[in-house]
């Protein structure tokens, strides 16, 4: 490469070039920009420009604010809404958000069940809109969902099969909003017992089908839960915690009725947010109310409701997932990429391996996420989207003759 045309940088190391040529071009553009005040009126906006930049560093600013400009779209392809849906009888919300609209469309199942994901989403899924149209659900009886309907109405609907039946729907109206015959299918924690079902029964709808902390078979992953933590703690020198568990694990028919004592000793020993430093069991909801509190997608009102439809969920749904667990499906017919926090405990990472090893699909993968535990997207999000598109670009190069889509191309 030859030397810069400015005479001043040709002594410069290439690195250093290229900061001081930065430094030049923004000297230049400062100086032709005071040249150009002379004769040209300020726009509009540099009044307000000009007070903003001359408030102190320090002052206080809106979270909800700056984090709506960053993640702001503004590509003339792209798509940035909030959308209220009639689905299944109810009125049901999603957010859609991509970089370009001929991307493949990305529908993710949130967990809980009512932990909508929707208003957490902001802190890690900007670079996911570059290569997909990603859709955050608020499902029956959650979040926006939980606010824009009657819940005693609900309540008596809020069964697995109707969520099922409700994805299955949601999915047709995305076909027929995005123009795409198929789409990709990200259940979490869950959300992935949904997918599951969604995927065996409709097979036709989908590219393939992820799932992130695949909740499989409850009762055999809290007694490996237990037993692991209890040797956990037994190496952290806890016999207060270790005693507790032994004396659970001895009994295996007590697990399911300590199951809530259980999964708070798995917080506690980072089995929900990986930080073996931390030993907080309540890390999860204090990041995930100041993640829902921040969030430029949901109103002060919405945010009271998150917490209502949590709540609201957990009464109606919780009961159901002995009869789910049991007749899980053995095969489907898409292929499969299974997301494991090496360090779950809450959906059991050793249970979620013998699961998939188990599992019949016409291609599948395993992608094992260290430093993770059932959190991933806030704690692996680059390992987890780069393992999207390893796994995603073969498919939709197979299935749709495209070399590459348009997030490659660019």
């Amino acid at each position: 490469m030859g030397d810069p045309a400015h005479p001043a940088l040709s002594k410069l190391r290439p690195i250093s070039r290229i900061a001081a040529a930065l430094f030049l071009a923004n000297a230049m553009t400062a100086h032709a920009a005071q040249d150009m005040t002379a004769t040209l009126p300020d726009p509009p906006h540099v009044a307000a420009t000009d007070a903003a930049m001359k408030l102190p560093m320090s002052a206080p600013v809106a979270a909800k604010d700056v984090i709506g400009q960053v993640n702001r779209i503004g590509s003339p392809q792209g798509i940035a809404e909030l959308r209220k849906l009639r689905i299944n009888g109810i009125d049901q919300w999603i957010s859609i958000r991509g970089k370009d609209r001929r991307n493949p469309v990305l529908l993710f199942l949130h967990g809980g069940p009512g932990y909508t994901m929707m208003p957490a989403a902001w802190a890690w899924q900007a670079p996911f809109e570059d290569f997909f149209t990603v859709v955050q659900w608020d499902q029956r009886g959650a979040g926006k969902t939980f606010l824009a309907n009657d819940p005693q109405a609900v309540a008596p609907t809020m069964k697995f099969d109707t969520m099922v039946d409700d994805g299955i729907a949601l999915i047709e109206q995305l076909r027929l909003m995005t123009g795409q015959r198929k789409i990709f299918l990200i259940g979490h924690s869950w959300g992935s017992s949904l997918g599951l079902y969604m995927a065996a029964r409709r097979p036709d709808l989908l590219y393939a089908y992820i799932g992130a902390g695949q909740a499989v078979d409850g009762d055999r992953s809290l007694a490996a839960t237990a037993a692991e933590v209890e040797a956990l703690a037994r190496a952290a020198n806890d016999t207060t915690v270790a005693d507790a568990l032994a004396g659970i694990n001895r009994d295996p028919a007590s697990i399911s009725r300590n199951a809530g004592l259980i999964n708070r000793y798995a917080r506690y020993y980072g089995g929900m947010i990986y930080d073996p430093a931390a030993r907080d069991a309540d890390s999860l909801s204090v990041t995930y109310r100041n993640l829902v509190r921040a969030s430029p997608d949901y109103t002060a009102e919405e945010q009271e409701a998150w917490l209502k439809g949590v709540r609201f969920s957990v009464e109606h749904l919780n009961g159901q997932s002995d009869r789910v667990d049991r007749d899980a499906p053995k095969v489907i017919k898409v292929p499969l990429l299974l997301l494991v926090g090496e360090h779950d405990l809450i959906t059991n990472h050793r249970v979620a391996d013998q699961w998939f090893a188990a599992i019949r699909a016409p291609v599948k993968k395993k992608v094992s996420l260290p430093d993770a535990a059932h959190m991933m997207f806030t704690e692996q999000p680059g390992l987890i989207l780069r393992s999207l598109l390893d796994f995603s670009e073969p498919i939709m190069r197979k299935q749709t003759g495209y070399r590459t889509w348009p997030g490659f191309s660019k």
